[in-house]
């Protein structure tokens, strides 16, 4: 039977997951708080404006969150960031790294 988790559980895991840094956590938590069904529909001048880290910042972690497979870029216009959808499958395997350590 797989178990519901929260988002605070999600968060807290986030947080103690050793190979984000500081920022990248934030930002990986902000899209998490603003999804709707893992669906994020935001763009980097939102992202900064909520967490004031740089836009060049924003869009590197994006990118590394996207190579890493944690998210998957699929909004956009042009080359303008608009969202992404986040990996549900990333996100569970945090919580057992944190699971498993605790």
């Amino acid at each position: 039977m797989n178990r519901m988790y929260t988002q605070e559980e999600f968060i807290e895991a986030i947080n103690d997951y050793s190979e984000f840094s500081p920022k990248q956590k934030v930002i990986l938590i902000l899209l998490l708080k603003v999804a709707i069904n893992n669906v994020a529909k935001v763009t980097i001048s939102y992202i900064h404006q909520e967490t004031n880290i740089t836009k060049a910042t924003i869009s590197s972690t994006l990118s590394f969150l996207s190579k890493k497979g944690f998210i998957a870029i699929k909004e956009q216009k042009g080359n303008r960031f608009t969202g992404c959808e986040i990996v549900s499958s990333k996100l569970h395997e945090i919580l057992m790294h944190y699971h498993i350590k605790k």
